[in-house]
């Protein structure tokens, strides 16, 4: 019985032996296992590999690569990153129109894994591939244009530029790349025309087109940064042009060519230039550039000091939307300027002088601080006349009924014929009519105390005055000049206030002049130092 017990220990001990032999004689560390994807991403010289890396339990990986190469002979490797069993290499610099064997591999230095081999092949090289053609600035004559390149294809550029067509007959205008872009400016346009617009780059595969663009020349002048105006126009051009619609920012340099198209250059010579109608509406004044007119210089936003002083070919003008003030002479000696246009947020300005065609000046009614009646400028309210202009021929002329004060020189050198002054007027400033040589007729408000020195000096033409019943006082020089004058008409009942030198140089006044008083101070006038001078004095009849 006890045999029996020892052989069944001994043969449980064989096996045991046995298994523990088994385990001793199993390999340490097993393969992974390798699969390999497809290639994605591929470009002509790029491209993504991806596979997986299972690696089995209590088992390492030293290392995992991707290997590839045009040939056996020419295998090269790249380290791969290896996530949650997913491994990928990004490759570059690969060769154009190239198929490449790749593979993946694993493991330790002792024990290598090659996966199955696959290949792929990369893009071959191709035409450029262009953007879109932008206009950077454009004139009646001349566009500036720009277009980029987005690819060379993988080759040389040979040759770029830009395309332009019009009514079958194509233009060519070769242009050298820099910094990926086309920038060129074309010429010789023709105005109010359509063009087709292409711009091209070609390699050794061939030559790519951008989209065409449809050009259409008027007579805008649109551009965008300050400065480019001056490039937009030619020299050969700038004299032709006599109408200009702008829409960009305009520095010292830009306006210093409008002044020269305009006639006057900026040392204050006159030119040949032809500009007579200018609408810088769309347009704004920025500091930068050169001197306009040799002295000043741009402040944004401000018709400055003399800007178009003495241009002699302007006859219309529109001033930028943005701009805020007009400086003393801006538009001084502009012997054919007639229209003016004033923009809601110029609020401030200085009148200019010597504007003899001036027949208009139109304001936006939006504007807070000024507005218009029949061309005249005023402040908001029409309460005061701030400028008149001089070119304006009416036979009667009719001012804003709320009008409460006319300043100094306000109509001087008009060409009316006829005033009559609404009855809101109760202050006049010295001069006022001062060498109105049309002037034939006015009638004071009888608001009006004070009749200013000057006030009708150098009207030569001048028949007609009457003077209001709380009229009290008449100033030195007041009639000066007034050689025509035949009938003065004084509604007042005590004899004005007045000197001898409030008719000096009226000539024959005293003579040739008919004084209608009122029918109760006839007597009164006549007695008087100065109205008992007038040899002719007539009543006025209720």
């Amino acid at each position: 019985m006890e045999l029996k017990y020892i052989l069944i220990l001994l043969i449980g001990l064989g096996v045991v032996s046995l298994v523990s032999c088994v385990h001793d004689n199993a390999p340490s560390n097993r393969p992974p296992t390798l699969t390999v994807d497809s290639v994605v991403g591929v470009t002509r010289t790029s491209a993504i590999l991806a596979g997986t890396l299972y690696i089995p339990e209590r088992s390492r990986v030293d290392f995992c690569r991707f290997c590839y190469g045009t040939s056996p002979e020419s295998i090269v490797s790249v380290d791969c990153p290896v996530k949650q069993g997913v491994v990928y290499a990004r490759l570059e610099g690969l060769r154009p129109g190239t198929t490449y064997l790749y593979y993946l591999e694993a493991g330790t230095e002792a024990q290598r894994v090659m996966s199955d081999s696959r290949a792929f092949r990369t893009l071959p090289n191709e035409v450029p591939t262009l953007g879109r053609v932008t206009i950077d600035a454009q004139g009646p004559f001349s566009a500036m244009l720009r277009c980029r390149v987005l690819e060379d294809g993988g080759e040389v550029l040979t040759h770029t530029g830009f395309e332009y067509v019009l009514n079958g007959e194509e233009e060519t205008v070769r242009v050298e790349m820099v910094d990926s872009c086309l920038a060129t400016r074309i010429g010789g346009l023709v105005p109010h025309a359509v063009y087709t617009v292409r711009a091209f780059a070609e390699n050794a595969v061939g030559r790519a087109y951008s989209e065409p663009l449809t050009l259409t020349t008027s007579d805008a002048f649109v551009w965008q940064q300050p400065g480019d105006l001056v490039v937009l126009v030619e020299d050969a051009e700038k004299y032709k042009v006599e109408t200009m619609t702008l829409a960009g920012p305009l520095d010292g340099a830009d306006l210093r060519l409008l002044r020269d198209m305009a006639g006057r250059d900026a040392e204050g010579r006159q030119t040949a230039g032809r500009l007579a109608r200018l609408d810088m509406t769309d347009s704004r004044i920025v500091e930068g550039g050169l001197s306009y007119d040799g002295s000043h210089y741009t402040e944004a936003d401000v018709v400055g000091n003399g800007l178009f002083k003495h241009c002699l070919s302007l006859q219309e003008v529109h001033l930028p939307s943005g701009a805020k003030r007009m400086d003393t002479d801006a538009f001084t000696g502009c012997h054919a300027l007639r229209r003016l246009m004033i923009p809601e947020s110029l609020c401030t300005l200085v009148p200019s002088a010597d504007c003899p065609s001036l027949t208009e000046i139109e304001v936006s009614a939006a504007n807070p601080e000024l507005s218009s009646l029949q061309g005249v400028l005023y402040d908001k309210e029409g309460t005061s006349l701030l400028w008149f202009p001089l070119g304006k021929d009416d036979a009667e002329l009719e001012l804003s009924p709320t009008l409460v004060r006319l300043g100094d020189y306000a109509l001087q050198g008009c060409r009316i014929q006829s005033v009559q002054l609404p009855s809101s007027v109760r202050e006049l400033g010295i001069g006022v009519f001062h060498n109105a040589k049309s002037l034939k007729q006015v009638t004071l408000s009888e608001g009006v105390v004070r009749v200013p020195t000057a006030l009708f000096q150098g009207c030569d033409s001048l028949r007609t005055v009457t003077l209001g019943k709380n009229t009290e006082y008449v100033g030195e020089s007041c009639f000066d000049g007034c050689t025509a004058l035949s009938e003065l008409r004084v509604e007042a009942a005590v004899p004005l206030v007045c000197t001898e030198a409030s008719f000096l140089g009226a000539g024959e006044v005293y003579t040739r002049c008919i004084l209608c008083v009122p029918a109760t101070s006839v007597v009164t006038y006549r007695s008087h130092a100065v109205w008992g001078k007038f040899k002719y004095v007539k009543r006025i009849e209720n």
